[in-house]
């Protein structure tokens, strides 16, 4: 199969964003069914998520918002949890490879 890299809508614009999401998927299947004790960031969410501020400690409050977001809809556990984490590595590697695509 001969996939074109080069121009605007090539098959490999399509390919990546979907191979990320298996990948990350797969992490998040992983995650959820390798253990349901939490790590020790996951633990100091938890314990932050009981009372929002507009700070914790030295960390600003953006992820720990956004956890009780995804908590809002999931529940307070290991999937949601590991959902965040997976969908801002999706985003943070989606965005790395249009970036790439734009020099490339």
């Amino acid at each position: 199969m001969n996939l074109p890299l080069k121009g605007p809508n090539t098959a490999l614009d399509r390919w990546v964003p979907l191979g990320l999401v298996l990948y990350f998927g797969l992490h998040l299947i992983s995650r959820v069914l390798v253990s349901p004790s939490l790590e020790l960031d996951e633990a100091e969410q938890l314990l932050h998520m009981q009372a929002l501020s507009l700070g914790y400690g030295f960390q600003p409050p953006l992820y720990t918002w956004l956890q009780a977001l995804v908590f809002a809809f999931t529940g307070p556990d290991v999937f949601g949890l590991a959902l965040l984490k997976a969908v801002l590595l999706w985003l943070t590697w989606w965005a790395m490879y249009k970036v790439a695509r734009h020099f490339y």
